[in-house]
């Protein structure tokens, strides 16, 4: 027999174990707060995007692009560490107090956000893709001001677009509800 069958109940500290479960409780919790974080920044992100096209501002695309991009990464370097929608239910429904209210408000608003992440790439994809008929037009007209800024566009036109998608497509639907 090992020496760990012998460990009577009364030898273990429980107050260590506790403590070391509600630090375990408390690192994910800061980690869906920064997921919940990133997501509202990505949101934003898209939502600027499109404010930029329908506006006509093409100049600022590039940046919104690179962040729009950067926020995915982080995201989804994030989210490679989380737990799924299901698990996190199930932690919340297995959870002590305050820990059970405290990840079930956090699978509420992840799901909210990653809803939110959806329409506004389909949204994106969609207004980027109503105008590329205009793309044409539009980078011979920057060409003849700019020789940089009618390539650069048309580089970010699609990238803005394979970003869109991968960020609209990151979760898997049983997740969403």
């Amino acid at each position: 027999m090992s020496r760990a069958s012998h460990v009577r109940r009364s030898d273990v500290d429980w107050s260590s174990v506790q403590d070391d479960r509600h630090d375990r409780l408390e690192a994910l919790s800061e980690s869906l707060w920064r997921e919940r974080h990133l997501l509202g920044r990505l949101v934003f992100k898209f939502a600027i995007v499109r404010a930029l096209l329908a506006s006509g501002a093409y100049t600022w695309l590039p940046m919104a692009a690179d962040e729009a991009a950067e926020l995915l990464e982080e995201v989804d370097c994030l989210e490679r560490d989380q737990t799924t929608t299901r698990a996190l239910r199930e932690l919340a429904a297995t959870s002590p107090e305050p820990w059970d209210r405290i990840f079930s408000e956090h699978c509420q608003v992840v799901v909210a956000l990653r809803r939110q992440v959806r329409l506004m790439t389909s949204g994106t994809v969609r207004d980027l893709a109503e105008q590329t008929d205009l793309l044409p037009t539009l980078l011979a007209r920057l060409e003849a001001e700019d020789e940089t800024n009618g390539a650069v566009l048309q580089a970010v036109w699609s990238g803005l677009c394979r970003i869109a998608m991968r960020a609209g497509g990151s979760w898997e639907p049983d997740e969403m509800n």
